[in-house]
């Protein structure tokens, strides 16, 4: 995956220094909420820009349209509203959190984008499959929120201490550059991925 390197330039910026408090842009599919993905829509309800909150979205397929057109016409509004606000995406990673959803699959691939930024990953899902996760303790700079519970998100947030936050931070990019910089750092993660997994194997 290719990362802007505007976005890994944020990496050394401190969290209470951004810009942003809370951010996801994406789609969102599926007209079902207990789907894979379909709770992304729920993400919508947490869009409040007074307070450092971005969820900028917009629907994807063309069922969704049609089941869903105020939501559809509202995310098309936030776009909009970003553009004539000079809001690109690399913007939206200047944030001190950054939402990211599951999908079709149990994972992301914006997790990588995020990380390079600095950016805390709040992982939304049931079933999220974490990277390297024999060798990264992800509780120490992540946070993993199931599908239903959205609207808990925000008030743990903020009430997390600011010197807990910006240890969180350091923790991500401390492993973004372990793990995710590039091609070497990421056969460093899997092998040693392995290598864990092997010992816990013959120490069994």
């Amino acid at each position: 995956m290719t990362v802007s390197t505007r976005a890994v330039g944020l990496a050394t910026l401190p969290a209470a220094s951004r810009r942003f408090f809370l951010t996801f842009a994406g789609s969102v599919y599926g007209g079902d909420k207990n789907e894979r993905g379909g709770y992304r829509i729920l993400l919508a309800r947490l869009h409040d820009p007074a307070r450092g909150v971005q969820v900028v979205y917009r629907c994807k397929f063309r069922n969704l349209r049609m089941i869903s057109p105020a939501l559809c016409a509202e995310g098309d509004e936030r776009w909009r509203a970003a553009a004539r606000a000079s809001i690109s995406y690399d913007d939206l990673l200047n944030s001190t959190f950054c939402l990211v959803p599951g999908g079709y699959h149990p994972g992301s691939g914006r997790l990588a984008e995020v990380l390079s930024a600095g950016c805390i990953p709040v992982l939304v899902g049931d079933d999220y499959v974490l990277p390297f996760n024999a060798v990264l303790d992800w509780s120490s700079l992540a946070f993993t929120v199931c599908a239903t519970c959205v609207d808990d998100i925000l008030p743990g947030l903020r009430a997390m201490p600011p010197d807990e936050v910006e240890a969180m931070r350091r923790n991500v990019v401390r492993a973004y550059r372990l793990y995710f910089t590039n091609q070497t750092a990421r056969w460093r993660g899997i092998i040693s991925t392995l290598s864990r997994r092997v010992r816990c194997l013959a120490a069994e």
